[in-house]
């Protein structure tokens, strides 16, 4: 059953299971109570990359309405690449997405001709408009102008 999108609790009778004819038992321990589970798929790369985050933005956030940790929460649970902690690509979407959140990001009037929306799981931060990299996909240029950004005061990137 790999792949297979489970949610809630794992039921009584399959954990009876483990008794004799469930050796290995894996769920992604975000998404699904378990009391007899043997690894927590997931739980891992999120400490990880939760570890890693915190020492780029200093200081966690614990309310999720913040951009630090509405980046977060994204680079976990919505980013389609799912990249590992160890990724400098992470990094760089992580801090992108903070940017992104700190200055209302959703309100941003992108054409798609100029670029990919940010945000996109599905291409590449480089491909996100106004983003330009280096050929190692690490950021050097934003190019906004043409943008409408509404600018928050008192808000931090990092």
């Amino acid at each position: 059953m790999q792949n297979t999108k489970v949610i809630g609790a794992v039921p009584p009778a399959v954990c009876s299971l483990r008794s004799n004819a469930l050796a290995v038992f894996e769920v992604d321990c975000q998404e699904v109570d378990c009391s007899c589970c043997t690894n927590c798929a997931g739980a891992m790369r999120t400490a990880e990359i939760t570890e890693k985050m915190n020492s780029i933005s200093f200081r966690p956030e614990s309310d999720p309405l913040k951009p630090r940790a509405m980046a977060l929460d994204w680079v976990l649970h919505y980013d389609a690449m799912q990249l590992p902690a160890s990724s400098s690509e992470l990094t760089q979407r992580y801090i992108l997405s903070v940017f992104y959140y700190s200055l209302a990001g959703e309100s941003w009037q992108i054409s798609t001709l100029k670029g990919s929306l940010w945000l996109n799981g599905a291409v590449g931060h480089c491909q996100w408009a106004g983003v330009t990299c280096d050929m190692n996909k690490n950021v050097i240029a934003l190019s906004l102008r043409e943008y409408m950004l509404l600018f928050l005061t008192g808000s931090t990137l990092l």
